[in-house]
C-alpha cells in the first residue's frame, strides 16, 4: 500500500490547481516520490503536434544558422521593404468599414503599423537570431525563421507563415482580401 499523502497536499495535485500555481517547496518535501510517479498530471494546455526535442518544444524546421548573415539581411530587408510598400498602398486605398485612422512607419529595421482602435502591429528584424519578430494586437508575439524549403518566414511553434497571419488578421480588420506576401519570393535561392 502506497504511503498516504498529507491532506494539505491533495488540493495541489488536482490538474486544474497545477495550471494556476506551483506546489510550494515545504509541501513538495512532504511528498513521497512514489506517489508522483504513478499520477498523470496534466494542465489545460493542449499537446503540440509534430516531432519534439528533449524540452518538449517542436523541432525547428530551419535553424538560424542555416543561412548566413548576408542572406538573412537580404531576405529580411526584402520582406520589410515589401511589407512597408504593400501596407502603405492598403492604407491609401482605405474604403473599409469605419476607415480607421491608420499609419505605417518604417525606421531602424522596425515596421510599425498603427491600426487605430484595432491596435498596433510591430514587425522587426532580429539579426542575432536571424529572425523576424511580430507583435500583434490580435495574436500576440511571434517569432519567424526563414525556411529555405518554403521560401518564406515560418513560425516554428505553430507552423504558420508571417504572410498568412498578416493576411488573415488585416483582412478581418479591413473587411478586404489582403495579400501582403507579394514580392517576398527569393529569386536567388
Amino acid at each position: 500500500m502506497p504511503p498516504r499523502l498529507p491532506p494539505s497536499i491533495l488540493p495541489w495535485l488536482r490538474p486544474r490547481s497545477l495550471a494556476r500555481a506551483a506546489l510550494p517547496l515545504r509541501l513538495l518535501r512532504q511528498l513521497p516520490l512514489a506517489q508522483l510517479a504513478h499520477r498523470s498530471l496534466s494542465t489545460s494546455r493542449p499537446a503540440r503536434a509534430g516531432p519534439t526535442n528533449f524540452g518538449g518544444a517542436p523541432q525547428r524546421e530551419a535553424q538560424p544558422d542555416d543561412i548566413d548573415i548576408q542572406t538573412y539581411h537580404r531576405l529580411s530587408d526584402q520582406v520589410m521593404d515589401s511589407l512597408t510598400e504593400i501596407l502603405e498602398e492598403l492604407l491609401e486605398e482605405g474604403g473599409w468599414e469605419g476607415d480607421l485612422a491608420c499609419e505605417v512607419e518604417y525606421s531602424s529595421a522596425v515596421l510599425t503599423l498603427n491600426m487605430g482602435s484595432e491596435g498596433i502591429y510591430v514587425i522587426n528584424k532580429q539579426p542575432p537570431n536571424k529572425q523576424i519578430w511580430l507583435s500583434s494586437p490580435k495574436s500576440g508575439p511571434k517569432r519567424y525563421d526563414y525556411s529555405p524549403k518554403l521560401h518564406t518566414w515560418v513560425n516554428n511553434r505553430d507552423g504558420s507563415t508571417l504572410e498568412s497571419l498578416l493576411d488573415a488578421e488585416l483582412g478581418a480588420i479591413t473587411g478586404k482580401e489582403v495579400r501582403v506576401g507579394q514580392g517576398w519570393v527569393d529569386e536567388e535561392s
